[in-house]
């Protein structure tokens, strides 16, 4: 490992409005905990944001903090494009920072984007290390 490489590590902050039982909150933080490193991986490597519209009501929105590089979750660019990249940068406080966790039309989970209200999700399927989109 290079000398300005960190080990990864998987400590996260949420900042956000919060409105849920305490029981539900601690699921989805579980779970955008489990999204975030999805993301970030373990070399933090970029991932892709999916143009679809998140038809979903958000319970939860937030901006995610790698505590480990002090860069937060974001939409690269404040990009609406189809297949914009996700990726860690410098806490800025832009609307691209900032994403929500919630339930979709058919009782699923949604995780999006508030810059775009566009939903993040695995590229090529659910294995160790997918790319999003």
């Amino acid at each position: 490992m290079a000398a300005h490489q960190r080990p990864f590590d998987s400590r996260l902050m949420i900042e956000g409005a919060i409105s849920l039982s305490t029981r539900r909150f601690r699921s989805v933080v579980l779970f955008c905990a489990f999204v975030f490193v999805g993301l970030m991986g373990t070399s933090g490597a970029t991932g892709v944001a999916q143009a679809a519209p998140a038809d979903a009501q958000a319970l939860l929105t937030a901006r995610f903090k790698n505590l480990a590089t002090e860069m937060r979750l974001e939409v690269r660019d404040e990009s609406y494009d189809e297949a914009a990249v996700v990726q860690q940068f410098k806490c800025k406080g832009g609307q691209n920072q900032v994403f929500g966790v919630g339930s979709n039309d058919v009782g699923g989970t949604a995780f999006s984007t508030r810059r775009s209200y566009k939903c993040v999700e695995p590229r090529d399927g659910t294995y160790d290390g997918a790319g999003v989109q």
